[in-house]
């Protein structure tokens, strides 16, 4: 492109480089505790106070943490370092019957995937949700505290509010589901509250009305209306591309239809699971693409959540396995594409949700076709799987 004789957005699959950490930066100077964004600010209109509350509470801690230690870029920095640490760790451990230098270049395309330059460029916290995410399903699934990996996904609840999703999977436990659902339960209601009560005490202003204001106005500009649209991979920004022009209403419509879809999906999946007629590679791969399509407004930072699968991702695959459609459909969402626009949007946003129906699509067809046959491992929940096999 930069042969050709173009210029941003069509040479780099980044932002400018003056945006360095500005998703991170932006909404810590909102707070007004110190200066760390010199040009034109969003948030200034919009303000913060549609976070979920315990996101808003971890932003304020780290304006608080600024302003006393100066260096934003640094803590910025830091940050990114730690969640993709722990990403990286938790996918390392989960592939340790492969050979090492497999292991090697595994965690290399991680490192330089789309989702993970983007996330750190951006500076985002989406990392941080989806880290945790990672390490509670692999205490949950593969050995380790199970109360300490609920914890763990209530936290990332709190944060998002969509992991609870993968609370499904405390249910398919089959010994003390019920202790675990419960501590993840009460672990992900005392998150919100107590970050409520403290936003209350520490922020002035803040309160549900407001926060339930900016809610309905976020849903004006970012769920139902244009912004953002360069830079997701949900189904519902599909239909509001400028190639569909749906009608509000209709609009509306499919987001509602969508809350309902993201939940019988889930539960779906975790019927199919619990059956035994798809693996653990399968249900994760399908619960994350529920995630990623259904999630109204969901920036590309969450295309990490389909490392989330790669827990269980064996060294081959039988030779009528209907995985290899997920895993396909993963990493071309993987691969950044977003070098192309047409009328303000990118390309990528119209591929990658199109690209993940069509994986779950051929899945379920190609399932079918075999007549879902049954996985003996999918009932042990308590194994841990083999890389030396077909299936995990």
């Amino acid at each position: 492109m930069a042969v050709a004789g173009h210029k941003r957005p069509y040479t780099s699959f980044l932002f400018t480089a003056e945006d360095l950490f500005a998703d991170f930066l932006k909404t810590i100077d909102w707070f007004g505790l110190v200066a760390t964004w010199n040009d034109g600010n969003e948030y200034d209109n919009m303000g913060l106070w549609h976070l979920t509350p315990p996101y808003f509470l971890a932003l304020f801690i780290s304006a608080k943490v600024i302003a006393a230690i100066g260096f934003a870029a640094a803590v910025s920095v830091l940050i990114q370092i730690a969640w993709l640490s722990t990403l990286l760790w938790v996918l390392n451990r989960s592939q340790q019957s492969a050979k090492r230098p497999d292991r090697v270049l595994f965690l290399v395309a991680v490192l330089v995937s789309y989702p993970v330059l983007f996330t750190i460029q951006r500076g985002n916290l989406a990392g941080v949700t989806v880290a945790c995410i990672g390490v509670a399903v692999y205490l949950i699934e593969l050995g380790g505290s199970r109360v300490l990996g609920a914890m763990l996904l209530a936290m990332a609840t709190g944060l998002k509010f969509t992991p609870a999703l993968f609370g499904l999977s405390l249910l398919g436990q089959r010994n003390n589901w019920g202790r675990y659902f419960l501590a993840y339960s009460c672990m992900s209601v005392g998150v919100v509250v107590g970050a409520v009560s403290l936003n209350s005490w520490l922020v002035d202003g803040y309160n549900l009305d407001r926060m339930l204001a900016a809610l309905r106005y976020y849903q004006e500009a970012y769920i139902l209306g244009p912004a953002g649209i360069a830079y997701g991979s949900s189904l519902l920004n599909l239909f509001k591309s400028p190639f569909f022009a749906i009608d509000l209403r209709i609009l509306v419509a499919i987001h509602q239809a969508s809350m309902i879809i993201f939940v019988l999906w889930g539960l779906l999946v975790w019927w199919l699971f619990r059956k035994a007629l798809i693996n653990r590679y399968d249900y994760y791969g399908l619960l994350a693409i529920d995630f990623v399509l259904l999630t109204p407004a969901i920036g590309d930072y969450y295309l990490l959540i389909l490392f989330v699968p790669f827990l269980f991702l064996p060294s081959r695959f039988d030779r009528n396995s209907s995985s290899v459609v997920l895993l396909f459909g993963a990493l071309l969402c993987l691969i950044p594409k977003h070098y192309l626009f047409l009328d303000g949007v990118s390309m990528q946003s119209i591929a990658n949700p199109l690209i993940l129906a069509t994986s779950a699509l051929v899945f379920v067809f190609h399932r079918t076709a075999l007549g879902w046959p049954k996985h003996a491992g999918s009932d042990d929940h308590t194994s841990t799987p083999t890389l030396k096999t077909g299936h995990p």
